[in-house]
């Protein structure tokens, strides 16, 4: 059995579960396995570390930026002597894996690097915080490729990113892997739905460009007649100022907003009390590579999802079709606000007609997302055998 080195200076949270729930499934692969993580989030709110937060108020700066720094040499020192075969590397690894890499300190491992949100693509690129052909863009491509090219393997979370980061880096793509993403076990519904109640749709987020918040807005102003239908909101982020000026300059009295950063409990009760669930709509490039936590958290709960017609979706389509199982999702073209609202309004006129999509939900889940699927694509890994792109 491999002997595995897992090295980071990462939150431990549920605002990145993919760290915290991949690491747990990693250390059942091998009886050899160690552990030198820095936790990012172990002195912050429930809403942890996050790249928000680097370009947040001067103090917040400065104290995330000593963290981060103490955290990699904490790491680093803590790593001698290791003698690892496969060093994991996790989530926000590419410091951490261009100081090995120019130290030697792991010559001889196999490096294995998460990578399931570039750096780049996710500050220049969908958030804009810094222009393509500015001196700092440049500065964050090459390091993240640097990053990458000293990596054996780069993981990433869908086949689509693979060729995606593949392309963007000008890199070989068996390099990217795509395994899915990790979550925690949420809590499952225990009662049926109350039918004396209104028509419920939910969305819960980080409030980013990609999940389309203003063609949510933009809907619920077409469908201002239905007020037994009740929209509910958890979260907050950059694009809250459309739902702000919803709530500010229209009589919506059928708006529910839990703004800010809530438990996984909380979060699944929520779920479990929708009749829809919102997925993701802005019609950006982005969008069409990415299956987000929440469409996870939607299909293990068995919620009827509706989200963004993309080519994630249009694959697991075809792999619903090639296994004989129905689709899972309810899916409408990106950035179409009317059409978004017509399809609510199918559901909510035939809400018993759309109940199926909550076992088919389940069972794709099971068969292609689940912890039974992640953990044996990792001991591949570990093993060294092929994994599935």
């Amino acid at each position: 059995m491999s002997k595995i080195l897992v090295l980071g200076v990462c939150p431990l949270n549920d605002l990145y579960p993919n760290i915290k729930y991949k690491l747990s499934l990693l250390a059942g692969v091998s009886s050899c396995y160690r552990e030198c993580v820095f936790d990012l989030g172990a002195r912050s709110s429930i809403s942890g570390f996050s790249l928000s937060r680097l370009f947040g108020r001067v103090f917040d700066r400065l104290i995330m930026a000593l963290r981060f720094l103490f955290g990699h040499l904490s790491v680093y020192f803590r790593s001698f002597g290791s003698g690892a075969e496969v060093v994991y590397i996790c989530y926000p690894g590419i410091f951490l894996i261009l100081m090995m890499h120019m130290s030697g300190r792991l010559r001889g491992s196999r490096l294995v690097l998460d990578a399931f949100i570039s750096i780049y693509d996710t500050m220049i690129i969908d958030r804009g915080v810094f222009g393509q052909k500015s001196l700092i863009a440049k500065f964050i491509y090459k390091l993240e490729r640097k990053a990458f090219v000293s990596a054996d393997i780069v993981l990433v979370d869908t086949p689509e990113n693979a060729v995606y980061y593949s392309q963007l880096f000008g890199l070989p793509s068996d390099k990217f892997f795509a395994i899915p993403l990790a979550i925690p076990k949420l809590v499952l519904p225990v009662s049926p739905k109350s039918e004396n109640r209104p028509f419920r749709c939910l969305f819960f987020g980080t409030f980013v460009p990609l999940q389309g918040v203003p063609v949510i807005t933009q809907a619920i102003k077409c469908l201002a007649d239905k007020k037994d239908i009740e929209f509910v909101f958890i979260g907050d982020g950059q694009d809250s100022a459309s739902l702000e000026l919803l709530v500010r300059d229209i009589n919506v009295d059928n708006l529910i907003w839990h703004r800010g950063h809530f438990p996984t409990d909380f979060v699944s009760e929520q779920i479990n009390a929708a009749d829809v669930c919102f997925g993701i709509f802005a019609s950006n490039e982005k969008t069409r590579r990415v299956l987000p936590y929440k469409i996870y958290y939607y299909l293990f709960l068995g919620a009827v999802i509706i989200t963004a017609k993309t080519e994630v979706t249009q694959r697991i389509q075809q792999e619903c079709e090639q296994a004989g199982m129905d689709f899972p999702l309810l899916t409408t073209p990106a950035g179409n606000s009317k059409l978004l609202a017509e399809l609510i309004l199918a559901v909510y006129n035939d809400r018993v007609k759309f109940t199926t999509y909550s076992g088919a939900a389940r069972r794709y889940y099971s068969r292609h997302l689940s912890a039974d699927i992640i953990r044996g694509q990792l001991a591949e890994l570990v093993r060294g055998d092929s994994v599935v792109k």
